[in-house]
């Protein structure tokens, strides 16, 4: 996980509008108009704040890249969809796990209202990354100098030292 600087790339247009009637029509129910968060302007604008890699693996996506809502959206939080801060690029297995019980409250089925999970490009007020997660010899994300018992801190640890990531950091560090 690396630090990410959002204001070094510009808010894609087709989210950089009035977007009140969407936003309505999530409240009334309906889903959320991908082709406007899946945008190949935001695809674009992803790909290159990332570097064509997964915001939290750090994995190559490329164009195979989804776009991700660190809060999920929900027709009691419509805005949320189409919010380019709250937009990442993410691997598919990232995507799945993020999804799961322990990175989100409350669980599902309700709407959550937070993800147990850092924002590269938000990090908790008067922190950055790198003090909030470090990776040891062994190449295992551990908690950093700050706020390191924070939930956020420890499920993104835990996260990142699941199976897969961990492999992936192994085989892209031997290389």
């Amino acid at each position: 996980m690396r630090p990410v600087d959002r204001e070094s790339v510009e808010i894609p247009s087709c989210l950089d509008r009035d977007l009140s009637e969407q936003i309505s029509k999530i409240r009334q129910g309906e889903k959320a108009r991908q082709d406007i968060y899946r945008h190949d302007d935001v695809m674009t604008k992803l790909r290159r704040l990332y570097l064509d890699k997964c915001f939290l693996c750090e994995i190559f996506v490329g164009e195979d890249g989804i776009v991700e809502h660190f809060l999920p959206w929900h027709k009691n939080f419509p805005e949320r969809a189409y919010d380019w801060k709250n937009l990442n690029l993410c691997c598919k297995d990232c995507n799945d796990r993020k999804a799961r019980r322990p990175y989100r409250e409350p669980p599902r089925p309700r709407p959550a209202r937070q993800t147990l999970l850092i924002d590269p490009s938000n990090p908790p007020d008067g922190c950055t990354v790198e003090n909030l997660i470090r990776f040891n010899k062994h190449r295992e994300a551990v908690a950093g100098e700050k706020e390191s018992a924070s939930p956020k801190v420890i499920n993104t640890v835990k996260f990142l030292n699941e199976r897969k990531p961990l492999r992936y950091r192994n085989r892209r560090w031997d290389e």
